[in-house]
This record gives structure tokens, sequence and C-alpha cells, in this order.
């Protein structure tokens, strides 16, 4: 178990919180005010297997604690703080996995229960163990020490639908990992990004450094390397017309004999009208 960030977590624009009461529960607090308070941070733990735990430090004779899922008798399905004692152990009921959803939000899936955290629908300061995907609390994961994008990276490998700040991802290996859906137009640096496997679908990525596979330090998807390939067809051939000092097509050049001016659909971005005729041979003007 590794320490890796504190995040403030807040769903529906109010704070996640340890509450009160026997249990010790977990909830939803008071709103989200325009500066954040650290006060409500939990540290985020890698676990090494892909889940995360959170944990609220001690003090003054408390024990370091971990909230963890429970569905003992009367306790609704809760993550809990606290029964007689304060948790201080962790077990597999307290690992959970941040869960990107598409929308630049995660869910918060706990895999011994198979279930993801949600509001109660008949107490909207209630987190319950109980959904599946479609009622899962959508949380925002804001980092403390460092963008929490980072964290779902490493230990999730997905950061599907997230937006990315002026970050670095420079000489950061994101291999295998679910960028789709992710806006990255705010990213400072790719240099030296290793992207072997990573899926990249819709939202381009943008790039500050050359174009050229070993400049982002691998294998770009085979859709980049035709968007490339097409970029140096286009560097070396320029398209007729373009000032390259090739035969200008729409100007009425002849090229083997075969394009007539003022053919029709020879208007600006459409095919020219051809003749297959020999080379040599002026074309047919009837």
């Amino acid at each position: 178990m590794e320490p890796i960030n504190r995040w403030i977590l807040s769903c529906q624009n109010r704070y996640m919180i340890s509450g009160s009461g026997f249990w010790k529960s977990c909830c939803l607090g008071g709103p989200v005010g325009p500066q954040l308070d650290a006060d409500y941070a939990f540290t985020v733990c890698d676990m090494g297997d892909g889940t995360f735990v959170l944990q609220i430090p001690g003090g003054g004779g408390v024990p370091d604690i971990y909230p963890t899922a429970t569905n003992a008798f009367l306790t609704d399905d809760q993550v809990i703080t606290a029964s007689n004692v304060w948790i201080s152990q962790v077990t597999d009921q307290a690992k959970f996995k941040a869960v990107p959803i598409g929308d630049g939000h995660v869910a918060l899936y706990f895999p011994v229960f198979g279930r993801y955290l949600m509001v109660n629908p008949a107490d909207d300061t209630e987190l319950q163990v109980r959904g599946q995907l479609g009622q899962a609390a959508r949380f925002t994961a804001t980092g403390l020490d460092h963008d929490s994008i980072f964290d779902l990276l490493q230990v999730g490998k997905s950061a599907q639908g997230m937006v990315f700040g002026p970050i670095s991802l420079a000489g950061r290996d994101l291999s295998g990992t679910n960028l789709s859906q992710c806006d990255l137009r705010k990213v400072t640096s790719l240099a030296g990004c290793k992207l072997n496997g990573a899926v990249l679908d819709q939202h381009p990525v943008r790039r500050t450094a050359p174009r050229r596979p070993a400049d982002v330090g691998g294998r770009l998807p085979e859709r980049g390397f035709h968007r490339l390939r097409l970029h140096l067809l286009h560097a070396r051939h320029p398209p007729a017309g373009s000032g390259s000092g090739q035969p200008d097509r729409r100007a009425g050049a002849r090229i083997g004999g075969g394009c007539e001016p003022g053919g029709r659909g020879a208007g600006r971005g459409q095919p020219h009208r051809c003749r297959p005729v020999r080379t040599g041979h002026r074309p047919d003007r009837r």
C-alpha cells in the first residue's frame, strides 16, 4: 500500500465527508465553495492491484482510519469509518476503483460487492454501495498534491472522458492506457511520452513535438500513421496549383492529354472531367 495523493471528493457540488453517528458513515456534507477546504481531503493509497483505498490520517490517539464498505446488519450498505472502534485495518471491503464515466467524473466501484457508490434516492446526503453504473454517484476527484488524472492513469490505466488541464505528459509511459474521449487540447507537452497501444479516439492529441513516432517515444495508433502519411505526401507532392511548379489542372493544363478544362464538375474541390486520349494528342473539342 502506497500513499500517492490527497483527494477532495465532491458530488452534486457537496463534499464527501466522514459523518457522525454510530457508524460514522461517509456521506455528502456542505457545499463546495470557491476555495476548496483541505480539511475534507482523504489520503489516497495505491494497493498495487488496480484499486485504491482512502485513508483518514490519525493523530491525538486516533489511528489511521480506512473507510470501508459493509453490508452488515443495519449498516444500509454504507461506507463506514467505525463500528465499535475505528476501522484501522485495510480489508478487501475498503478497496475501490475510480472508474471514469466519460463526462469528466468518476464513479467509485467496490469489486468485493460488485456495486457502485450511489446517493440514496430517499436521502440525498446518504451514500450506499448498492448501485449499478447507471445509478452511480458522479464524483469529482480534485488532487491536492498533483492532478488526480495522474492517479487514474497510474492505478486504473484509464482517464476516459477526462479533461486534461495545462499539464505536461512529457516522459510518461501511457502505453495501453484508455484515453478515449479525453480533451487533451491543453496538454503542454508530449515529448518522450510513450503511447504504445493507447486508445486515442475522438479528441485529437494536441502535439507540441514534431510529428514523428520516435518523438512521442513510441508507436502511434494506426489512424495516426495514416494522418502522418498524408501529411508527408502533401509536403512532398503539393496539390496542383499550390505554387509547387506543377501544372494547374484548374487553369486548363493537360496531363497526358486527358483533362478537359471547364468540364462538368470542375468546380473547386471537385474532380475534373477527363477523357482518355493518347499522350501527345489533343483532346476532342466537340
